[in-house]
């Protein structure tokens, strides 16, 4: 299949194609969408994603189906290739067509919108594909949450966490990661200690990035006894520390004017961490 989209001297239309495979007329249905499907995974697994669109639109012509989870492969390429504006078209027509719709698309999108600061595009998709029944998970608000730390638009935050209440939608690791770097950055370093016991009262897994984020912020309001107690915290809890967890401690010592403890820290990275 690889062969046939790269290699000019093999190319030919996707008509031309199914009519070879269908057996001089005799209709294949299965065998055709499964073709057709096959096709269009292989464009986008190279990038050729006006051609996948146009297997999409020729299946959908011929009343045939592209699977979900391929049209959903796409929306993840289009977003990871910045093109925003392709994957909401995209996405629109799956809606026209009837493609079952699920969260993970919706996701998908949502957090295209948001990294380009479209979040009122962004919560629209969301009320109306709600209405539709692809009710917004945890995955979908932390992508308007990153966004709108990223950008520092904290009444943005609230919004969605108010929502997210409201919605009873709980939080998970990275929205607490996420939440812990927020309060850090307001140098509010008790309310991100607060939400990373909460984390252990609900026995959500701890992770090296929550860890990190609070052990940063400790060291950057001047707080290293608390900061070195976390690491002693995650050390016994088997998790390996990382350039970014040593990279925190190292400047603490420092500012600090504890040179000599940071060429021990620097050491004992250079042993652990490479």
């Amino acid at each position: 299949m690889n062969g046939i989209v790269n290699d000019e001297n093999l190319h030919c239309p996707l008509t031309s194609m199914v009519a070879l495979i269908d057996g001089g007329g005799e209709k294949k249905p299965k065998f055709v969408k499964k073709f057709c499907d096959m096709m269009f995974v292989v464009y986008v697994n190279n990038e050729m994603f006006e051609e996948a669109i146009g297997v999409f639109e020729y299946a959908y012509e011929n009343g045939l189906e592209i699977e979900e989870r391929s049209c959903f492969a796409l929306l993840v390429a289009l977003k990871k290739s910045h093109k925003v504006e392709l994957c909401l078209a995209f996405f629109d027509r799956m809606v026209k067509k009837g493609v079952e719709i699920t969260v993970h698309s919706l996701t998908t999108v949502i957090n295209g919108l948001c990294k380009k600061g479209e979040f009122q595009r962004a919560k629209a998709l969301m009320d109306e594909l709600g209405i539709r029944g692809v009710k917004a998970n945890v995955f979908t608000y932390n992508g308007f949450i990153d966004a709108y730390i990223e950008r520092k638009d904290f009444e943005g935050v609230k919004e969605i966490l108010s929502l997210m209440e409201r919605e009873n939608v709980n939080y998970n690791a990275v929205t607490y990661t996420l939440l812990v770097e927020w309060y850090g950055s307001c140098g509010k370093i008790e309310k991100a200690g607060q939400l990373f016991d909460e984390m252990l009262e609900r026995g959500i897994e701890l992770d090296i990035y929550v860890y990190t984020a609070l052990i940063k912020w400790s060291c950057r309001l001047g707080n290293l006894k608390r900061a070195f107690s976390l690491f002693d915290a995650l050390t016994m809890r088997g998790l390996k520390p990382n350039t970014h967890t040593y990279g925190a401690l190292i400047t603490g010592v420092c500012n600090a004017g504890q040179i000599e403890a940071a060429e021990i820290l620097l050491s004992e990275m250079q042993n652990v961490v490479f």
